[in-house]
């Protein structure tokens, strides 16, 4: 019997704000995370998925979710997200849209498919 494996990179926290300059505790958060995905992008494999966990936004706007699906589409990975305490969850939702999700993966975990939802747990 073959076995397969699923490698999952996880990026937690990245506090991302509607102006692109915001800061916080000193450090662009949006120069943090593209530094993160330049890393993702240069692995030798592939991950099959991303794991977007808590806090992808610090003030919860629409922009700051735009921003962060921006950055992620050129990558090409499926991306799945737990909002965090500073997350708005209805916006993560009308904006992270499942434009690139992998057809097949689609049916997981999913907004438009409230039934198949784990916990909190929502699809991009």
């Amino acid at each position: 019997m073959s076995q397969t494996s699923l490698l999952i990179a996880q990026i937690t926290d990245t506090h991302l704000f509607a102006e692109s300059d915001q800061c916080l505790l000193g450090l662009k958060t949006i120069e943090s995370l593209r530094t993160v995905l330049n890393q993702v992008d240069a692995l030798e494999q592939r991950p099959d998925l991303l794991l977007l966990t808590g806090d992808l936004s610090q003030d919860g706007s629409a922009e700051s979710y735009q921003t962060l699906q921006e950055l992620l589409i050129p990558l090409g990975i499926p991306a799945y997200w737990i909002p965090g305490n500073h997350d708005c969850p209805a916006t993560m939702e009308r904006v992270l849209k499942p434009s690139y999700r992998v057809p097949e993966r689609e049916s997981l975990i999913s907004p438009q498919n409230p039934s198949r939802q784990a916990d909190g747990v929502f699809c991009c």
